[in-house]
Formats: structure tokens, sequence, C-alpha cells
């Protein structure tokens, strides 16, 4: 058993092709296909059902592939080690990001990132939060940035900034008549929200305490984009809230349809999340300073207690 073939048998289970692992390892198919059965043959299991389109691991291929994947993640973190002992910055980071926030603050991310980490490739994946966490997991993803706390196992909160929420409205609605709103103005009655699986949606959900459905007689309308919900409702009617970040990206006429929360107002935690063994510490802390200057300094921090609702992104 060789850790080559380990890397080779992780690489069809996360591209779930042997034509596409192979493209990945560098080598040709019938290489890494011969490789893998000589290591079937000594451990005596079949470790993927190849009658399956695409290919997927057998009962005892997953188990073999799980404990691959912790042997390979072992060997590269001697090599993190090593870096952080020198103080080198790794050359190469993969970072998962939700729509929610990739569209404001991504931009400048990659703008300073060239002063800043000039010599780091940075490979980012805008998904959701369950895709990032389980890319995390299975060692796919280095680090994810998104809504927090998940208070999952194995995993490592970095917080960054606190968001709170506002309002965008359709100019004809009534509560534009307000000039701030209250939480208790807020349901689900005429809101527009993004589809299922956006973990903003459960956090909207969970602020007005409803686990309801939008009412908006004979449409059904999903949409993973904040920009087509803000069009659909400066178009159509009722409203829809935003996180901060994304409300002061519109256009200057429609800013005039934002309203903002009085006390305590509903915020999000955004934050870095990597795996409890993560070593490259030093880049991280480099990233961190990198949002930081992004975002505006009232948000690196919470509010004093009751000036804030912390709003969790999953919906319990």
């Amino acid at each position: 058993m060789t850790l080559l073939q380990l890397e080779y048998i992780i690489a069809v289970d996360t591209h779930r092709s042997f034509t596409e692992a192979s493209e990945h390892c560098f080598v040709t198919q019938p290489t890494l296909s011969m490789q893998i059965r000589k290591l079937e043959e000594e451990l005596d299991a079949q470790l993927f059902d190849r009658n399956h389109k695409p290919v997927r691991p057998t009962e005892a291929g997953r188990l073999i592939i799980g404990q691959a994947r912790k042997v390979v993640n072992a060997m590269g973190r001697l090599n993190e080690i090593v870096g952080e002992l020198r103080n080198e910055i790794p050359g190469e980071i993969s970072c998962g990001i939700i729509p929610t926030i990739a569209p404001y603050i991504l931009p400048s991310i990659l703008q300073k990132k060239n002063s800043i980490l000039p010599e780091v490739r940075l490979d980012v994946a805008e998904e959701t939060t369950e895709n990032i966490v389980n890319r995390i997991r299975h060692d796919q993803l280095d680090m994810g940035i998104l809504a927090t706390p998940l208070e999952e196992d194995g995993l490592r909160e970095h917080p960054l900034y606190y968001e709170p929420f506002v309002a965008f409205f359709h100019q004809d609605h009534p509560l534009l008549a307000k000039k701030r709103i209250k939480s208790t103005d807020i349901s689900l009655d005429d809101m527009w929200l993004l589809t299922d699986g956006h973990c903003f949606r459960d956090q909207v959900i969970n602020f007005c305490g409803l686990g309801g459905k939008t009412a908006h007689p004979g449409l059904n309308y999903t949409t993973g984009s904040l920009d087509s919900i803000v069009r659909v409702v400066h178009k159509s009617s009722g409203y829809t809230l935003l996180p901060l970040l994304a409300a002061e990206e519109l256009p200057e006429q429609l800013k005039t349809q934002i309203r903002h929360f009085e006390p305590p107002i509903p915020v999000r935690e955004i934050s870095i999340i990597t795996r409890e063994d993560f070593l490259k510490v030093k880049l991280i802390e480099k990233i961190k300073k990198i949002v930081l200057e992004i975002v505006p300094e009232k948000l690196h921090s919470e509010d004093d207690e009751g000036e804030r609702i912390p709003i969790l992104h999953k919906n319990d």
C-alpha cells in the first residue's frame, strides 16, 4: 500500500470518474486503474462499483476511503507544520463562500490579495453553507466564509464581522411611511425569500418566528439571487430583507426604498470556518485582515447587549 494509491482512490471518490480522477492526478487512466486494482487485491476488497454511472464507492470502499483521507491529510499536516515553523505562506488555498456574501466582498478581496498575498493562489467556489461544510470535512476546501454560528463538531469558527439586516420595500408599500421599522412590523405575508438551501432564507424565517412560505397568490418564484429579488420587489410588490452590504450596493434611486430597524437590530455573524486541525494560521490571519479592511469598521464587533438580535443560520 502506497500514499499514491490512497491519493488515487480519494480522487476517484471525489470526481466519481476514473477519467477525471486520472486527469486530476496527472496520470493516464490505465495507470490509475492498475494501481487501484493492486490496492484492492492487497486489501482483498472491492472499493468501487464500476458498473454504476457515475462510479461510486462500495460499502467497504467508503470506510477505506474515509481512512485514506485521514492518512493523506495527516501527511499534508506535516508539511504545513514545517511551513508554519519557517514562517512560510502556503502557495495555494481553496475557499468556499456563500452567495449572499460573495458579490459584496469577493471583488475587493481579490484586489487586495494581489498586494497582501501576491504569492498565494486563491481558488474560490460560490456555494451553499451545506456544500461548503461538507467539502471542508472531505478536505476538498481549506476554508469557508459564511454565516455562523454553525456549532459543528470538528470545525473552527473565526468571526470576522457582524452584518445588520435592512428591509427593501416596493415604492408603494405602507411601511415606507416609517423612518425606521420594528421587528414586530415584519412578517412573511408579502415577503420575497431566497429558495430553500440558502442560510439567509433560514435566518429571515427565524427572525420572523415563522416556518411558512411567502404569500404570493398565483406565483411560485424561487431564486438564489438577492439581486433578482430586489428587481422583483421594485417592479412588482411586497418587500424583502437584505444584508447591509448588499443594500449598500443598490443604485442610489433604490436606496430611498430601504428602511433600517430600530434596536434591537437583527444581525448575522460572518466568519471564516476551517477544520479544527487546520494549521495555516498565519494565512487565515492575513485573509481576516483583508476582509476587515473591506467592511465598514462599525461592523467589526457586536453592539452592546440588547442593541442587536443575533440570527442563527439554521431553521431551528
